[in-house]
């Protein structure tokens, strides 16, 4: 449950403003969104291995490391 303290007749925008940021911030949108549809375990497992490794290039481009690698996958040469 979302509590937001000082709320003041003439501060409502401010509140919903707060509200907004809480409800975002405790994920209850992302969840919403995953519960949305059924997705069966192995392809959330797929999709999470898959942002490990856009998430790895994407440190690795910055880095030495990137100089390094022999192949990078053809679908993500675009990040």
């Amino acid at each position: 449950m979302i509590i937001i303290d000082n709320i003041n007749n003439d501060n409502l925008q401010k509140a919903l403003k707060v509200l907004k940021k809480k409800w975002q911030d405790s994920g209850a949108v992302e969840e919403l969104r995953d519960r949305k549809y059924f997705t069966k375990p192995s392809a959330k497992k797929r999709v999470q291995k898959e942002k490990a490794v856009r998430k790895q290039l994407r440190t690795a481009k910055s880095s030495l490391e990137f100089k390094n690698l022999k192949q990078i996958p053809k679908k993500f040469i675009g990040l």
